[in-house]
């Protein structure tokens, strides 16, 4: 298909028959026809925020999406991908509206040390939006607080798959590896956060971190 069309975004699955879909997705990369064409990776075997990033840094996916997925969560991806809304677009503006609501219900509830409140409004909201990584990471900070750091961990994980940018989200996932004693994650995380950091003083902070991690 690909010697007679030129799409505009390419939806691809990682298990293809006889031959991997990472391989596929770093040839057109490295094809000057379709270097700029946007390439989504879906899988149902290869899952997490490391898998997500080594397909985007070593094959050059532009995003990467978990199986079983929401459909109105990938056509937003795809009409980010190409630069334009699709046409019917299944977002409704109340759909909008509730999620808003939910969202601020929930931070409302973790602010007010309401955790039993903020998890069950996490549920609503992630009910509508299962892709939402706000939802996710407020979520995981509910479960830290509640003394849950496994729950908590599960939690930063989704959002730090579905927002690979979401600095609060590897920054709390690189404090709990460390106390669950997940070391080599914990770096990981840490180096994430460090290219994430939002301020210089940030940056400066994880950077001693690092340094006492790796001793003198």
């Amino acid at each position: 298909m690909l010697r007679t069309e030129r799409p505009a975004c390419i939806l691809l699955d990682a298990m293809l028959p006889e031959v991997h879909g990472f391989d596929i997705c770093a040839t057109l990369k490295r094809s000057p026809a379709f270097a700029a064409t946007p390439v989504i990776v879906v899988s149902a075997v290869y899952r997490g925020w490391e898998h997500a990033r080594t397909v985007q840094e070593t094959h050059g996916a532009d995003a990467f999406v978990e199986k079983p997925f929401d459909v109105h969560y990938v056509r937003q991806l795809v009409a980010r991908m190409v630069g334009r809304e699709l046409p019917r677009m299944p977002l409704t503006p109340q759909w909008q509206q509730d999620v808003r609501a939910l969202a601020q219900e929930a931070e409302v509830a973790y602010r007010m040390g309401d955790l039993a409140g903020c998890e069950e409004a996490t549920r609503r909201w992630r009910a509508l939006d299962p892709f939402d990584a706000r939802a996710w990471l407020i979520l995981g900070n509910a479960r830290s607080k509640a003394g849950d750091p496994d729950g908590a961990m599960k939690a930063w994980e989704r959002a730090a798959t579905f927002d690979g940018n979401l600095f609060p989200a590897f920054k709390n996932l690189a404090a709990v590896y460390e106390q669950l004693g997940f070391v080599q994650r914990a770096a990981m995380a840490w180096s994430r956060a460090h290219d994430l950091a939002p301020d210089p003083d940030t940056r400066r902070r994880i950077e001693e971190r690092l340094a006492l991690r790796r001793g003198p």
